[in-house]
């Protein structure tokens, strides 16, 4: 998980000064997470009291004015026409009577004379305003504050464009929006407030959405037969853990991936926050390829033993050894040792690197460090490390003692096919579903099956224009660069398979094509032809 991604941070004793009763307690706890069946926390606020969206037609841009005579098709309308219209006219208003005929309105100034008085019609329906004291004679207090633009008069206002632009609004966000297009000065909390209700609308309650965790879970094996689903609630009947591995990703790794696997987690962003733990591969074309997830409340070794002991069974029916990488999370780092011993772990050197920079800095030392990492060859690996030891005293021994095993790709395993230093395609899968991280969990599980579905489709499409004798596109432009090279090398045949190419500087590299290796190394890692390859094989 990266340290950049956004803190937990806890909201519970937060209550807003001067807010009313939409502006629900924002509540972010990890812990929080799994109250929502018995002793459940009662919600502050009623989504259906008021409906967001569609229940009325007035805009902000809309030219509002106030008249007797003016009518509206519903009281609920003429309500929320006439606080736009006071928000907008920098006033407050008091209801001193408000029921389903009549309202009577007046300013929050003490001695001001605005009043409105609206009725129903006898049509049951209509409602009109029958007398009006337009007048003011209050002065606004300069704050840009207005308790008519609570947090739920907020929500109303972004819910829509939120569905339409797919925004995820953070309370920052919605702090500088209230100011540019409304010129209100809002707290932080009614920011939160705001957005949680406006993701409720658009997304579902998210208490709601842990009691139908198990169903979601049914149905997912009723529509795929096959899947790894499972969920857990604890004791007091409190949501513990949701897993969910597809069987189209699971089969489809197993018989057209290389055995790579990833693991990483992000937090979450919604009411409860919480983390998703992720089990990611990679296709032949370096395209993300999700395996599963793992919704809990915390990132701990714990949940990643749970995660693990789930999934472990299906990542071992990879017909060839796993290679695994990750982060240096200690966590981690344990579970896989405890579920998939017996694998090839490497770790990711971005880390490595991040954590080597407290002690050893300077440019010159990460352009060692990392070219002793990116080598092929023992031989070059060796060289690189005894400068890396010249310029910085005790790094050589940091390393060898984290195993050049784990982030060296001259001491990687080479059936996996993948010379990956760094963690980072679990890192951008973690970017990937950053448009369901904030919603409930039902939600944020169909939507990341969407997603699925998405590249999945997508990517058949593509690869029906391919030809099916040709490699795929990364690997052909790979090959493509190296064709251009081939004219540097000269091939000297040697029999049984092996040849000698030669550059005209006087290195060489001995190459065997049955075994499909080269000196160099590349070809035994990558699975690519090198670039002495590419220069034998094109002649």
């Amino acid at each position: 998980m990266n340290a950049s991604d956004e803190e937990l941070h806890d909201c519970s004793s937060y209550t807003e000064e001067g807010s009313d009763r939409d502006d629900v307690q924002g509540t972010t706890n990890g812990e929080n997470i799994g109250e929502v069946l018995n002793g459940m926390p009662q919600k502050a606020y009623d989504c259906n009291e008021e409906a967001f969206i569609g229940s009325s037609s007035v805009q902000w841009e809309d030219q509002l004015d106030l008249a007797i005579g003016k009518q509206w098709v519903t009281m609920d309308a003429c309500r929320k026409y006439i606080r736009m219209y006071a928000i907008k006219n920098k006033f407050e208003i008091i209801f001193q009577k408000n029921c389903a005929d009549k309202l009577i309105l007046r300013c929050k100034g003490e001695s001001c004379p605005w009043r409105c008085y609206v009725i129903r019609k006898n049509d049951g329906h209509t409602t009109e305003v029958k007398s009006l004291q337009e007048e003011h004679n209050c002065e606004n207090d300069g704050r840009n504050k207005n308790r008519g633009a609570n947090a739920r008069w907020i929500a109303t206002m972004l819910a829509e464009d939120m569905r339409l632009h797919h925004n995820s609004y953070t309370p920052q966000d919605i702090i500088a929006i209230a100011w540019n297009r409304w010129t209100l000065n809002i707290s932080y909390w009614q920011a939160w407030n705001a957005r949680l209700m406006a993701l409720e609308e658009l997304h579902g309650n998210y208490e709601k959405s842990y009691t139908k965790v198990p169903e979601l879970c049914r149905q997912i094996l009723a529509s795929n037969p096959g899947s790894l689903v499972e969920c857990k609630y604890d004791s007091d009947n409190k949501f513990q853990y949701l897993c969910v591995a597809f069987r189209c990703s699971l089969e489809g790794w197993r018989t057209g991936c290389r055995p790579l696997v990833g693991l990483d987690g992000c937090f979450l962003k919604g009411k409860y926050r919480g983390v998703c733990l992720a089990a990611i591969s990679m296709d032949g074309n370096n395209g993300l390829f999700p395996l599963a997830v793992f919704i809990c409340r915390k990132e701990d070794g714990e949940n990643w033993d749970k995660f693990l002991a789930l999934i472990a069974p299906e990542l071992k029916k990879h017909p060839l050894p796993l290679t695994v990488t990750s982060d240096r999370a200690q966590a981690i780092i344990t579970s896989i040792q405890t579920h998939l011993g017996g694998c090839n772990p490497r770790s990711c050197f971005r880390h490595i690197f991040k954590n080597m920079s407290k002690w050893w800095k300077g440019e010159h030392i990460k352009e060692l460090a990392w070219a002793t990492a990116s080598a092929y060859k023992k031989v070059h690996f060796q060289r690189c490390l005894q400068k890396l030891d010249e310029a910085a005293v005790g790094i050589k021994e940091y390393l060898l003692e984290i195993g050049p095993e784990l982030w060296s790709r001259a001491h990687f395993d080479t059936t996996c096919k993948s010379d990956h230093l760094t963690n980072n395609f679990t890192e951008s899968y973690n970017s990937f579903i950053l448009s369901q991280r904030d919603k409930p969990v039902c939600s944020m599980i169909i939507g990341i099956s969407f997603l699925l579905m998405k590249i999945m489709y997508d990517r058949k499409v593509q690869s029906s224009t391919w030809n099916e004798n040709d490699v795929v596109p990364r690997v052909g432009s790979i090959l493509a660069a190296y064709k251009e090279k081939q004219n540097d090398y000269v091939t000297c045949p040697s029999g049984e398979g092996t040849f000698c190419v030669r550059k005209f500087t006087g290195e060489h590299w001995i190459i065997n094509l049955n075994k499909q290796e080269c000196e160099c190394c590349e070809w035994q890692v990558t699975g690519i032809p090198c670039v002495h390859a590419v220069h034998l094989i094109s002649h």
